[in-house]
């Protein structure tokens, strides 16, 4: 009754907003739990705008874990889901992702042309999230290390002020965008500093592990490891699981470099 009354699954609905929800906690186990509840879910109810919100949600899930491949397949199936019932934005959603997940395993130009015409398409849509869109086209044109557009996708993404959500990855979007070419490292830092408090504040941990990433990276070349390293570990050690997932992995490499301080162990699964 309440899928006829609001024409999606309540139950879907929830735990695939859940999912984004605990990733963004630092919890990526339970946040693919819930991914997989809302697919499975959606797949028992067979109810076809649930079953492409619940893909859309996955494969976004897929993309915040860096698991392109697996994004690219969960969002195609979304796409095919979205064209055979007429759902456009979704149909433009799911071709977002697909052309992101394809810049980031090597297809540059099919991807970027994909994602740039999809983003059209999404915003004409009128479905909002012009800001979360912009910023995946900034991630696309630094992952393919296209400076200048990437800029100009980002400050793009940052004039509208209603998805505070996202804001702490678009300020290290903008910094790592800055650092491809030299003499922007005083700028970047700063970005990457007011990234890291936004992500704090918010009790973003995933946001915030990847800001201090970035600052992590930045202060190696630098010359001032160690305290990027401290930055990063205080991050890692909040996690409790996921320790699987590819930015802990990259995290864990990192803290890796530096000799330990006397009783400093990494926590690990």
């Amino acid at each position: 009754e309440l899928t006829h009354a609001y024409g999606q699954d309540p139950c879907v609905a929830a735990h695939s907003f859940l999912s984004r929800t605990l990733w963004l906690q630092g919890l990526p186990d339970q946040a693919r739990e819930a991914s997989r509840r809302s697919l499975a879910l959606a797949e028992e109810i067979s109810h076809p705008y649930s079953s492409t919100m619940a893909s859309i949600h996955a494969a976004s899930l897929h993309s915040y874990l860096r698991e392109w491949p697996e994004c690219y397949a969960e969002a195609s199936r979304a796409y095919d889901l979205a064209r055979e019932r007429g759902f456009g934005a979704w149909q433009a959603n799911a071709a977002m992702l697909r052309g992101l997940a394809l810049v980031h395993q090597g297809q540059v130009e099919t991807g970027l042309a994909e994602l740039t015409q999809s983003l059209f398409m999404w915003e004409a849509s009128g479905a909002g999230l012009v800001s979360y869109g912009r910023t995946s086209l900034a991630e696309a044109y630094l992952a393919a290390g296209m400076r200048a557009e990437g800029l100009r996708a980002i400050e793009e993404a940052l004039y509208p002020n209603e998805e505070a959500w996202y804001l702490p990855e678009q300020y290290r979007l903008q910094a790592e965008l800055l650092l491809l070419e030299p003499g922007f490292e005083d700028q970047a830092d700063e970005l990457l500093r007011k990234a890291l408090d936004l992500a704090c504040a918010q009790k973003s941990r995933a946001l915030e592990l990847r800001a201090a990433l970035s600052l992590a990276r930045l202060y190696a070349r630098q010359g001032r490891q160690a305290e990027g390293l401290a930055v990063l570990e205080g991050c890692y050690t909040l996690y409790q699981e996921g320790h699987d997932t590819i930015e802990l992995r990259q995290a864990r490499d990192l803290l890796a470099t530096a000799p330990p301080a006397p009783g400093r162990e990494l926590s690990q699964a």
